[in-house]
């Protein structure tokens, strides 16, 4: 029965590092995407300009690679 009772406590133990560990990542991913809302971006090294037409620019060219798939 002790045998037992340690072992549970030890997975208890082990799931909580586990919970606090996921809750990091979660709060972390909030504040990602609170970032992205409000447009507090990182500044990405040798992109020069306005990261908005960059990101315009690309969606433009996922585009035109998709047509040209569909075309064949």
């Amino acid at each position: 029965m002790q045998d037992a009772c340690s072992d549970l406590e030890t997975e208890i133990t082990e799931l909580e590092k586990e919970s606090a560990t996921l809750l990091a990542d979660i709060k972390s991913t909030i504040d990602d995407l609170s970032d992205l809302r409000y447009g507090k971006f990182n500044r990405v090294s040798g992109i020069s300009g306005d990261l908005s037409q960059e990101v315009i620019q690309g969606l433009a060219r996922l585009e035109h690679l998709c047509s040209a798939v569909e075309k064949g």
